[in-house]
């Protein structure tokens, strides 16, 4: 019992986070899982090209550059120039290709915000006190850059019908800052106190992250700084710990 309510801030904002997940990802138009915008298109990867009213299956020959959106529930890409802006990007879609997804992979590169939490935390030896495990409360906010691949198949029901199945993975590093309680006891401070509380400390570090559609999750090194007047006495004060993280995409 013990055990499970020093869990539960934790258990309770795991189950919100991949409920608010869930309801993020109930749509119901598959193609819908990929935003319009500018994607890397791998050499190799096949199209349905339209022309003189036939239908042609051709391979980009080299990776590169091209602009993707949703018509009428239909994918459809062009090479578009790199240097056009985003917004004027729809209106220079011609021509345009149906991607021929019995399996097609897209690299979207873009600026990433997530919040996340550290349910562990891994204090490294340091004043005589062996490595530390804690799992105080705490959150983050993280801002960095992340690579999302996505790769679309497609399974035949019956001709001609087929169900596309979008799967989202990404990876990115980026930075984080947020705040934190620290159990705070004699032996953590030099001595320098008879009793034990907790206090509020500010934590930063760098992360990397791997993210599965909205939720992410990864490693994190930070630090932490104590926000009262023991500060300077706190044998953890800006030393470094190794943590995991579990987080939510926000952008």
């Amino acid at each position: 019992m013990a055990l499970l309510k020093k869990f539960s801030p934790y258990l309770l904002l795991t189950y919100s986070l991949l409920y608010i997940s869930a309801c993020s990802t109930l749509v119901t138009n598959p193609t819908s899982g990929i935003p319009d915008d500018f994607y890397i298109m791998p050499k190799q990867q096949h199209y349905y090209s339209h022309e003189n009213d036939t239908i042609q299956i051709n391979a980009w020959a080299e990776k590169q550059k091209v602009f993707l959106f949703n018509l009428r529930d239909t994918l459809f890409i062009t090479s578009i120039d790199t240097t056009t802006p985003f917004k004027n990007a729809i209106n220079y879609v011609y021509p345009f290709y149906e991607p021929h997804p019995k399996h097609l992979l897209l690299i979207n590169n873009s600026y990433d915000m997530d919040v996340f939490t550290t349910p562990f935390k891994f204090r490294f030896a340091t004043d005589g006190i062996p490595l530390q495990i804690t799992t105080s409360f705490n959150a983050a906010v993280y801002a960095g850059i992340r690579s999302d691949f996505f790769t679309i198949k497609n399974h035949p029901l019956k001709t001609p019908v087929h169900l596309s199945k979008i799967n989202n993975i990404g990876c990115g590093v980026g930075v984080f800052g947020g705040i934190s309680s620290a159990n705070i006891k004699p032996e953590f401070v030099r001595n320098t106190i008879t009793y034990e509380y907790d206090a509020v400390s500010l934590n930063y570090g760098l992360a990397f992250l791997f993210g599965y559609k909205k939720i992410s999750t990864g490693v994190a090194i930070g630090y932490d700084y104590l926000a009262d007047k023991n500060r300077n006495n706190w044998i953890y004060q800006n030393k470094p710990w190794l943590g995991v993280f579990i987080g939510l995409n926000i952008n």
